[in-house]
């Protein structure tokens, strides 16, 4: 895919998904994302991958012929922007399991 400015977006980052404009997110960019499985079931259409930076919801075709999937493993989601439906996502097209992850540390909350 190609920004506004014509050099190839290179998306490899939840976050970097995170801040594409819904109309950014429909032109399919390349996605490529290394992150923990934080919530999976296929059948609750619950999918969740953390990396460094953020936790993304993506969407994963039934059809896949993919390595059971499930909370905790880490993985390498490859695909495409999608606008989603309430916020951009990936389109997976393909995963790679890479064993089990560590899940994120939970963040302290500050009591204001």
């Amino acid at each position: 895919g190609l920004a506004a400015g014509g050099e190839a977006l290179d998306i490899r980052t939840a976050q970097q998904v995170r801040q594409l404009s819904a109309p950014e997110a429909e032109r399919h960019y390349p996605v490529r994302l290394h992150g923990v499985l934080t919530f999976f079931d296929q059948r609750q259409f619950f999918r969740f991958v953390q990396d460094e930076t953020a936790g993304l919801y993506f969407f994963l075709e039934d059809a896949l012929n993919d390595p059971p999937l499930a909370s905790g493993q880490l993985v390498t989601l490859e695909g495409v922007t999608s606008k989603g439906e309430y916020a951009p996502i990936v389109e997976v097209r393909r995963v790679r399991i890479h064993g089990e992850g560590k899940y994120p540390p939970a963040r302290a909350v500050e009591n204001a």
